[in-house]
Parts: C-alpha cells; sequence; structure tokens
C-alpha cells in the first residue's frame, strides 16, 4: 500500500459527506415534487446513499479514532481535534440510527 497521507480519515470523511448530501438532495426531490413519476427512483438513489454513508461513516470513525490517536498535536491541536471528534460522534449517533430506521423500514414495506 502506498503512504502518500499519515491516515485514511480525510478521504473517507469526504466520501461520507458526499453520500449524505446525494441522499439529502434526492429526498428533497421526492418530497417536493410527489406526483412525479420518477418519485420512487428518487427515494431509493436517496435510501443507497445514505445507507452507503452510514457505512463509510463508521469507517470515517475507526479511520478518524486511529488518527486521533496516532497524529502528534499539541494542546491547541489536541482541543481542536477533541471537539471535531466530539462532533463526529454526536453525528454518527444520529445518522446510524436513522439509516437502520431506514433499512428496516424499507424491509417491511419496499414500495414507497
Amino acid at each position: 500500500m502506498i503512504e502518500i497521507i499519515p491516515n485514511w480519515h480525510p478521504i473517507f470523511v469526504h466520501f461520507t459527506l458526499a453520500l449524505w448530501t446525494v441522499a439529502s438532495c434526492f429526498f428533497l426531490l421526492a418530497i417536493g415534487w410527489k406526483k412525479n413519476r420518477l418519485r420512487a427512483q428518487w427515494l431509493l438513489v436517496a435510501r443507497w446513499n445514505m445507507w452507503l454513508g452510514a457505512l463509510f461513516a463508521l469507517a470515517t470513525v475507526v479511520a478518524g479514532w486511529l488518527a486521533y490517536n496516532s497524529v502528534a498535536h499539541d494542546a491547541p491541536s489536541h482541543a481542536a481535534m477533541t471537539e471535531h471528534r466530539n462532533w463526529a460522534l454526536a453525528t454518527l449517533a444520529v445518522m446510524l440510527p436513522l439509516s437502520a430506521w431506514s433499512a428496516w423500514r424499507y424491509r417491511r414495506v419496499p414500495e414507497p
């Protein structure tokens, strides 16, 4: 494996954010145009992006935890990294249950 950067956390963060942003956009499309023939497809795309974003979020948190404990940092950097970690864990605590609830609900009733 080629080491270009000290850790993989920044790469996973960008995938997670992109997937959740795309999911949000497609959910908004589906909500905004309820009588559109593409609504079911938009909801499916939104769900898949949300679910993949949740999986990437888990990888992001693991990579972030490894980076937090392995990257050298001084006191001001430590404070910033700790706040970043806390916000990331709070975001995960919201998005992971939402994604799990969405997957559970989709398995029960696959049609929108």
